[in-house]
């Protein structure tokens, strides 16, 4: 519990556009609140015993969905099959809902969705920055076509400042329309780093402005779902 603690992590998303998703409502068992998921941390070195054990630990405290890390795909330690497999028996014992991180090139990251949906997944995660926004189409569709869009795709846009200077609002925008059920759209200044005379509302701002993008209609394009921000 003590390890539990120490590496948790919590997100929490905002209602205002929840319920107008409806697969994602069905995913997420008729939920009308803000959810809250869980990254598992440590990213790297955990075996899948290990990551059995937080998952039992975050799934005992009622968290609504725990996650791989973005950069956690198929390491040699904790193989992607292993890990699905692993967790969705343990899935079976509780609500929390486990999502795979099926991060790679669209043969891959295809393989692996085909996988874990035989393995009955409800969710899988995809770092847009690194699979690319075609990818993330084609995972969209395929989900869509194969199995009647009942499983959500979570959106992490990892080091996107690195990334050919795209803005953040872009990605998001792009993340949408290419079909993300979740997106991350970022967080205020003080939540990673220590700063003095913070005005919270002032910092808050920028980031209800990135949820608009996310949860609001495209005026020339009002058929195009809405995405949940965290």
């Amino acid at each position: 519990n003590l390890y539990f603690n120490r590496t948790f992590k919590v997100i929490l998303t905002k209602i205002s556009s929840f319920t107008l998703i409806s697969n994602l409502s069905i995913t997420l068992n008729g939920i009308n609140r803000p959810i809250l998921a869980y990254t598992v941390k440590p990213r790297m070195g955990l075996t899948i015993t290990d990551f059995g054990k937080l998952y039992t630990e975050a799934a005992k405290a009622k968290i609504d969905i725990v996650e791989d890390d973005e950069r956690l795909i198929d390491p040699s330690y904790c193989r992607f099959e292993n890990r699905v497999e692993t967790l969705m028996e343990l899935q079976e014992s509780y609500d929390s809902i486990y999502s795979a991180n099926i991060t790679g090139s669209l043969e891959n990251a295809r393989k692996r969705l085909d996988f874990a949906a035989e393995k009955g997944i409800q969710m899988v995660k995809l770092d847009v920055l690194v699979s690319g926004f075609e990818t993330l189409r084609q995972i969209a569709l395929h989900i869509r076509d194969n199995y009647d869009s009942k499983i959500a795709i979570t959106v992490y846009p990892d080091a996107y400042h690195a990334y050919r200077k795209l803005s953040r609002k872009f990605i998001l925008k792009m993340a949408r329309l290419c079909g993300a059920d979740i997106i991350y759209a970022g967080s205020p200044n003080w939540a990673r780093y220590e700063q003095e005379d913070i005005k919270m509302m002032d910092s808050l701002a920028p980031v209800f402005s990135m949820h608009q993008t996310l949860s609001k209609d495209f005026e020339r394009a009002k058929f195009i779902k809405k995405s949940l921000p965290t």
